[in-house]
C-alpha cells in the first residue's frame, strides 16, 4: 500500500506493508493522507516547498480483503506510461495482478486544464532517474534493493 508521485521525472513513493495498513471498509490503504505526507517530503527537502502536493501526478495502492487484490489507481498520465507503472510496481512488489485505473482524485493540474481543453495525456509522469520510497516509519530509501518487505 501507498502513495505515489512523479516529482521532477523522479518517482516517489510513501509505502506502508499490508500488515501496517489501516482497515478501510473492505481495504488496507496507506495510513498517512497526501496532505500529510507532501508536508512530511518538503521539511526533508526531498519534494519542493513551493508546490502543492495535488499539482503534480500521484496515484495510491489499496489492497481488496474480500478479493485479496491490489489496485493502483493514478493520474491518467502515469497510468499511460506502461514502463512507468512497471516500475511502480516492481518498487512497490506489487504481484503481476494488480489492477490498474483512474480516479478523479488523482489527477493532476495539468490532466485537469488539459481535460477541459480535450487533449490527451500530461508529460509530467515521463520517469527520470531512481525511485525514491519513504516507508511507515519515514525511513528514506533510494533504490528497492534497500526497501524492506
Amino acid at each position: 500500500m501507498g502513495i505515489v508521485w512523479v516529482v521532477g521525472g523522479r518517482l516517489v513513493i510513501d509505502a506502508t506493508p499490508v500488515n501496517k495498513a489501516e482497515e478501510y471498509g473492505d481495504f488496507r490503504i496507506h495510513p498517512r493522507d497526501y496532505c500529510t505526507t507532501w508536508g512530511m517530503l518538503q521539511r526533508a527537502g526531498t519534494v519542493p516547498y513551493e508546490m502543492e502536493y495535488e499539482e503534480l501526478p500521484r496515484g495510491r495502492v489499496m489492497y481488496n480483503t474480500k478479493t485479496h487484490q491490489f489496485t493502483l489507481l493514478t493520474d491518467r498520465c502515469i497510468l499511460s506510461k506502461k514502463a512507468l507503472v512497471r516500475n511502480i510496481r516492481s518498487q512497490m512488489r506489487l504481484p503481476k495482478d494488480t489492477k490498474t485505473s483512474t480516479d478523479e482524485h488523482y489527477r493532476c493540474f495539468r490532466c485537469l486544464k488539459q481535460a477541459k481543453a480535450g487533449t490527451r495525456s500530461c508529460s509530467d509522469a515521463t520517469p527520470r532517474g531512481r525511485a525514491l520510497l519513504v516507508d511507515v516509519d519515514n525511513r528514506i530509501y533510494h533504490s528497492r534493493s534497500a526497501y524492506p518487505r
